[in-house]
């Protein structure tokens, strides 16, 4: 794996489910260790309940979340970090105007359902049995 060096206005963007996304490491990039993804939500954004079989971190850099994580809710502000274990239900929601946190990924793959999303969802970007089927076929369960 080489280094990895990006700007702060590096990286591919993703427009999902009302997020800006920006990949910052992707699984090619890692050798599929892990990915870096950098969120940007609008008030009331941030991932539906979701359950998946990897870990991920989240690292609030603006604004502030609700962060709910098998039953337990949590508000976190910038500075904060939240390790989610695999198979762990959880979702966040931007308490802000706009927030932002960064999420690590380990191993990959996250991105690639979050690029398989914008694409196969661009005609109707609110489709939920859409979404559903995609992050379906990506390992990922959304629960209401």
């Amino acid at each position: 794996m080489s280094a990895i060096i990006m700007s702060p206005t590096d990286g591919r963007v993703l427009e999902v489910l009302g997020d800006r996304v920006v990949i910052k490491s992707a699984g090619s990039d890692t050798e599929g260790r892990f990915a870096l993804l950098e969120f940007t939500s609008p008030k009331g954004g941030g991932a539906p309940p979701h359950r998946h079989p990897w870990r991920e971190g989240y690292w609030v850099l603006e604004g502030e979340f609700e962060f709910f994580i098998d039953g337990e809710r949590r508000k976190f502000t910038p500075g904060s970090w939240l390790v989610v274990p695999p198979g762990a239900a959880h979702t966040l929601k931007a308490l802000t105007d706009s927030a932002r946190y960064l999420m690590f990924a380990e191993p990959a793959g996250v991105e690639a359902c979050l690029i398989d999303i914008q694409a196969r969802t661009a005609s109707d970007p609110t489709n939920i049995e859409k979404i559903v089927q995609i992050a379906g076929e990506h390992g990922i369960e959304l629960a209401g």
